[in-house]
């Protein structure tokens, strides 16, 4: 009887540690996939966003595309190929989240959208508007990292399905943002301050020449005026950024 005892009581501490031993894989697989998941992004970096009411915390990674599907790492033309990163804004106080190419440089938030801009050679404005309110969730990090997840595969996609551009030139005339030794040559300008003005986002330009200007947005994201060198430039109608394409999505 006494063997039996025995040998009830080591199937039982077996059993335990069987169960235990399930317990702790079934734990550590999904913290080590969110570890993985975790290192393809950089560390993260906080800006500041200007908005409405004063300037918010955004958080930075930066992810780089995949290679092609087809390449086994021998192909030349490949290789010669420049990375393309993704880059992620997240703004905890809004619960936004934007996912774009990493030239953005320049955000600000209005209304429910994150905001992205950079000045192209073109002597156009390139806009990026994303608005993606990441779900509210018992456990926060893992409701983002899903999001963020999900965005990258869908900008990775078509990278260029969320861009907007508005013509400078087309704006404040073809004399506007010409190079300072060829006139033939459009200049770029840089972004040099972006602020609110009652509840209008007002992005200022400057050139190398030193000339500025100014473009003026409303909650629509819609130039409503601008202006050069502190003169108003007309603007007749609202202007509404261009899209680059069709896609829907």
């Amino acid at each position: 009887m006494q063997a039996n005892r025995i040998r009830n009581g080591a199937s039982i501490v077996a059993t335990l540690l069987a169960a235990g031993l399930a317990l702790q894989a079934t734990k550590a697989y999904p913290e080590s996939e969110a570890e993985e998941r975790n290192a393809d992004w950089s560390k993260p970096r906080v800006i500041a966003l200007p908005a409405e009411g004063g300037a918010v915390k955004g958080i930075v990674r930066i992810r780089p595309l995949p290679n092609s599907e087809n390449n086994d790492g021998n192909d030349p033309l490949e290789a010669r190929r420049p990375v393309i990163n993704i880059k992620a804004v997240f703004v905890p106080r809004k619960n936004l989240l934007w996912v774009g190419t990493s030239e953005y440089e320049h955000f600000f938030v209005v209304k429910d959208k994150i905001v992205a801009l950079y000045p192209t050679a073109g002597a156009d404005l390139s806009i990026s508007i994303v608005s993606v309110p990441v779900p509210k969730s018992a456990d926060a990090d893992e409701a983002l990292h899903e999001e963020l997840d999900r965005c990258f595969h869908r900008i990775a996609e078509k990278p260029l399905r969320y861009q907007y551009w508005i013509s400078l030139r087309k704006l404040f005339g073809q004399d506007a943002f010409i190079g300072q030794h060829d006139p033939r040559v459009p200049s770029v300008p840089r972004i040099s301050g972006i602020s609110f003005d009652r509840g209008h986002a007002v992005i200022t330009l400057a050139e190398a020449n030193e000339r500025s200007t100014t473009l003026t947005f409303n909650a629509d994201l819609q130039v409503i005026a601008a202006s050069q060198n502190g003169h108003p430039i007309p603007v007749p109608a609202p202007i509404a950024p261009q899209k680059l394409t069709n896609d829907k999505d």
